[in-house]
């Protein structure tokens, strides 16, 4: 007895392969991003308050759209601010402001290709880094990708994780990035130690 697939099924398993292989080079970009962002920051203090900037590019992070299912190949550069200031009680106030200018990128799977972009807009949280020190912070930054035709948006979810030293200098990182079809009500903040 032969057996006879449809078209469809053909593009299951193979759909899972691309999308396996996409996920892999994805976790490869944010290694290299993760390491990329600790060359590229810059620091400032201007009075009490510390400023670290790191600008992180991204020359192609596939992901899944959980929305539409959509495989889209983003590509830009995000930058991290942490902006640091002392309390009265011997902490530090943290200002982290994620910004994803000209994030865009394109629909990969299935076809036909059409873009994404991103809103461009600053996603700013700021909490208190009390003592002792270092102290480490994982929080949640997002920016809404808009894709240019009739699909739902969806949101770049960006996992950081923040060190703060004694003398107040932050060191931020990136540990993993997703997609999700809401947008976050919180900013997730838990003290990691």
């Amino acid at each position: 007895m032969r057996m006879t697939r449809i078209p469809s099924q053909w593009r299951s398993p193979l759909r899972a392969r691309i999308l396996l292989l996409l996920s892999a080079l994805g976790a490869l970009v944010l290694a290299g991003v993760g390491q990329a962002s600790a060359q590229a920051g810059t620091s400032s203090t201007t009075g009490k308050t510390q400023t670290v900037q790191i600008t992180i590019d991204v020359p192609a992070l596939p992901l899944e759209n959980l929305c539409n299912a959509d495989t889209v190949n983003l590509h830009g550069q995000e930058t991290i601010t942490t902006q640091t200031t002392p309390t009265s009680n011997g902490g530090y106030k943290v200002v982290s402001i994620l910004q994803a200018r000209n994030l865009t990128g394109s629909r990969i799977a299935p076809l036909p290709a059409y873009g994404y972009t991103g809103d461009d807009t600053q996603n700013t949280y700021s909490y208190e880094a009390p003592p002792p020190y270092p102290t480490t912070v994982s929080l949640l930054h997002w920016t809404k990708l808009v894709p240019q035709f009739n699909a739902p948006a969806m949101w770049l979810v960006v996992v950081t994780r923040e060190v703060i030293t004694a003398d107040g200098t932050a060191i931020p990182t990136v540990d993993r990035a997703y997609l999700t079809c809401t947008q976050p009500s919180s900013h997730d903040c838990h003290k990691v130690k």
